[in-house]
């Protein structure tokens, strides 16, 4: 397979992504954005670029069942656009129904693998794609954690089979507030289950980084992704980009750096790697 490369799609495109369609891999949309639309353009892209679903508020983390009424929404746009996979993320969205309007980060915890497994499993079956989880930009830590982060994903890999949503900005975010090196988090990391990485930009408001998704991929996380390159298979790349959205010739500027990080990561791990004896 081979590697791909796409944005994370906004209205305001329109109809341009057919004028860079052979630079475009893949398309990220967020599907609740769009319930009980027809008439955004993205309906009425001819031959568009491969489309992934990237969804808020499954609320993975949470103890309560999955809303199988968002699901249901969800999955009547997968009839329509046909996603390759989807994805949430590694977080709790809603508390008894009510809905946090952020992604708040969960317990680090032996016992909550069982609880999230089980629902990418009913997810997968809802779908009949692959389902991945990201982990998340978090501001503060739940006390009472048994396990690390890179563990809990291990175990929730293992135990359910779901592939991994790698965002390197929000590894440059966690490690810059929490104090962390980003590349032993990477090695902690089950990168063979990474199916899809996303880069993005994020800004300081005084001592904290913030994940804003506003400004350019930094060094660090361009860095991070030729490291990344060269430790899995396959790179299924998208930058994000929310707010303060540039043309999308910019856009296609900063892709191209991606691309080239990824070659470069690739090559520099075949250079370096051991020779069989």
């Amino acid at each position: 397979m081979r590697d791909r490369f796409g944005l994370l799609y906004d209205t305001s495109f329109g109809h341009e992504i057919a004028d860079h369609r052979d630079q475009l891999d893949l398309l990220e949309v967020i599907p609740d954005r769009f319930f009980g639309q027809d008439n955004d353009p993205i309906f009425g892209i001819s031959s568009p670029p491969s489309i992934v679903f990237h969804s808020l508020n499954l609320s993975l983390g949470s103890d309560q069942d999955m809303d199988s009424a968002y699901v249901g929404d969800i999955c009547e746009l997968a009839k329509r656009l046909k996603p390759l996979w989807a994805s949430d993320h590694l977080a709790v969205s809603q508390i008894a129904g009510a809905d946090l309007g952020h992604l708040s980060p969960i317990r680090w915890s032996a016992a909550a693998v069982g609880r999230m497994a089980g629902k990418v499993a009913y997810l997968r079956d809802r779908l009949r794609i692959p389902f991945l989880i990201e982990n998340i930009a978090y501001y503060f830590e739940i006390p009472g954690a048994d396990i690390s982060e890179a563990q809990l994903l291990w175990s929730l890999v293992e135990a359910s089979g779901c592939g991994l949503l790698l965002d390197l900005n929000n590894v440059a975010v966690n490690a810059a507030n929490h104090g962390f090196d980003p590349y032993v988090y990477l090695r902690s990391f089950p990168l063979h289950a990474v199916r899809e990485i996303h880069v993005a930009g994020h800004r300081r408001h005084g001592a904290t980084y913030l994940d804003s998704h506003d400004r350019p991929v930094s060094d660090l996380v361009w860095d991070m992704l030729r490291f990344v390159s060269g430790r899995t298979s396959v790179a299924n790349v998208i930058l994000e980009r929310d707010d303060d959205i540039p043309t999308i010739a910019e856009l296609m500027g900063e892709l191209a750096i991606a691309r080239t990080c990824v070659r470069e990561g690739k090559r520099l791990s075949a250079v370096c790697r051991p020779i069989p004896a």
